[in-house]
């Protein structure tokens, strides 16, 4: 099923109109590259000794979504975060959260909603990794994107893909200066 959304989602792009709106926010709004590696949310609800988000990570502590319909569900799909840069040893730089990570992340909260206005704060943080600086950057304030990728899901059955994006940074600073 989850499969079957995501492409749905991709073949149909924005052809067709959501009936309702999503919002999406993020907190910190410019949180630093740190030289470490991270925990997903999984390892770290599992109290795992792995650390599978790779060094030169980033995280953003909040993550919500807000869908505001009267008649229509939603379901997200992934969440997209991408930063663009001269900065960057691997621009364009993508990190997306999905299937059990996004399940993890939204824990206790569920990434389906029924309609109405419902807001879905996580439970734990969005966390990106292996963002990769250029050596001669001292401090550098990149821009991302962070886009929320679901599907509006009608009474009809019809299905809807929906997009919801905002703009955040992300810090660095060499050590040493």
């Amino acid at each position: 099923m989850k499969k079957w959304i995501f492409s749905l989602v991709l073949a149909m792009g924005s052809m067709a109109f959501a009936a309702g709106e999503l919002k999406i926010e993020v907190s910190p709004s410019s949180p630093y590259v740190l030289p470490v590696a991270m925990k997903t949310c999984s390892e770290q609800n599992n109290h795992s000794e792995n650390s599978s988000v790779t060094a030169n990570a980033f995280e953003f502590n909040r993550f919500a979504f807000t869908w505001n319909s009267p008649d229509t569900d939603f379901e997200l799909v992934f969440v997209q975060v991408m930063a663009e840069s001269q900065d960057l040893e691997n621009s364009p730089y993508a990190c997306v959260i999905a299937d059990e990570n996004l399940d993890e992340t939204l824990f206790p909260s569920s990434r389906h909603v029924s309609a109405g206005s419902t807001i879905v704060d996580s439970g734990c943080a969005i966390r990106c990794g292996g963002i990769r600086i250029k050596p001669d950057v001292k401090y550098s304030n990149i821009p991302v994107a962070v886009t929320a990728f679901g599907v509006e899901v009608r009474a009809d059955g019809e299905v809807v893909p929906v997009e919801a994006q905002v703009e955040a940074s992300v810090q660095y600073k060499k050590a040493g200066y």
